[in-house]
């Protein structure tokens, strides 16, 4: 069985004050299988037991970007569908009601270049979603860590297939992880590696929010300490 983690990592609640500020984080770390995601082709991807960047598991592929259809936007390279059971659907979800604010994952490749990677976010259907590019381009053979603010305005959104930030996030289904072709090897038949690792979800408390618990909570210890 996969370990999907759903862990209160910051918990501060003042009853007096009305104030509640949590970061809720998801987390599939792959330890065990391929928590039925899959690989370009829609094939389960391999799981590499033990061998994670904190030795406990992760997922593979191989692909080669001249098996790409014509016409393709890029190589999506690991995908994560509720409606096959991904992660049992823990991704899943109305991500502005659930005050989802932050996408993470650990990716490494073995291609002979740099290569620029985006998440896509959709519909249980697929359809609306939004593609996001991040930058800078990820180097060979070295774990890096993706990272994507989920708000309004962030210009790392490229599209929202013709509707909104609102519209897609709050029905969230599928998450998809991939890479732009590069041109020079549009047409090569050389498969590289591409492995993934800890993909995270997780509820960012407002910055405006754990400022005021903080003063709260410095205030209690002050008079508590006074007495």
């Amino acid at each position: 069985m996969r370990t999907v983690t759903a862990l209160m990592t910051a918990a501060m609640l003042l009853t007096t004050a009305g104030l509640h500020a949590a970061d809720v984080t998801i987390t599939e770390n792959f330890e065990t299988d391929a928590a039925s995601w899959e690989n370009p082709t829609f094939s389960p991807l391999t799981h590499v037991p033990a061998a994670g960047p904190s030795a406990d598991g992760y997922v593979s592929t191989d692909y080669a970007f001249g098996d790409l259809p014509d016409g393709a936007f890029g190589l999506v390279l690991f995908r994560g569908e509720s409606f096959n059971g991904a992660s049992d659907g823990e991704f899943a979800g109305n991500y502005i009601a659930d005050g989802v604010k932050q996408f993470k994952a650990l990716v490494r490749h073995n291609a002979p270049l740099p290569l620029v990677y985006n998440v896509r976010f959709a519909s249980p259907f697929n359809f609306p979603g939004s593609s996001a590019i991040l930058l800078p381009p990820v180097m060979p053979n070295t774990w890096t860590e993706l990272e994507v603010s989920i708000r309004p305005g962030n210009s790392e959104f490229v599209t929202f297939e013709g509707t909104n930030f609102n519209t897609v996030f709050s029905d969230i289904g599928n998450l998809q992880i991939g890479v732009s072709v590069p041109a020079a090897f549009a047409d090569s038949p050389t498969p590289f590696t591409y492995d993934l690792d800890f993909v995270s979800i997780s509820t960012v408390p407002e910055p405006a929010t754990v400022g005021l618990v903080m003063l709260a909570l410095a205030g209690l210890v002050g008079r508590r300490s006074r007495k």
